[in-house]
């Protein structure tokens, strides 16, 4: 599964939480679960995640509370995805249009 997040301006950090449900559903995490704690059989059903952090100009992304995310790979090199979330922005802002071409692409690309 590849996720990814577009974040141009300051968005709230709780809309790109989700990616940390995905992460905990990860074969990568759940490998360093003992197994006490969780079981073989839940382990194997564990997800392929790859996360990409991508933005229009090669920025690193800025979310409430002064935290930042490195950009991982730029808007016009991300391989298709399963999973597009976008967080919120600030009120006034318009995506801009390599972002919308970027957000249609993705969905045009998740029908197949």
């Amino acid at each position: 599964m590849a996720t990814t997040v577009d974040i141009t301006i300051v968005t709230e950090i709780l809309d790109v939480a989700p990616l940390d449900i995905f992460s905990g559903m990860s074969k990568e995490f759940t490998k360093t679960i003992p197994d006490p704690l969780m079981s073989s059989s839940i382990k194997e059903q564990a997800i392929d995640v790859a996360f990409h952090w991508v933005t229009e100009h090669e920025q690193e992304a800025k979310l409430t509370a002064g935290a930042t995310i490195k950009l991982t790979r730029p808007i016009d090199n991300c391989p298709p995805l399963e999973v597009l979330l976008v967080g919120a922005y600030e009120m006034h802002y318009k995506l801009t249009e390599g972002e919308m071409k970027f957000v249609h692409k993705c969905n045009l690309e998740s029908q197949v």
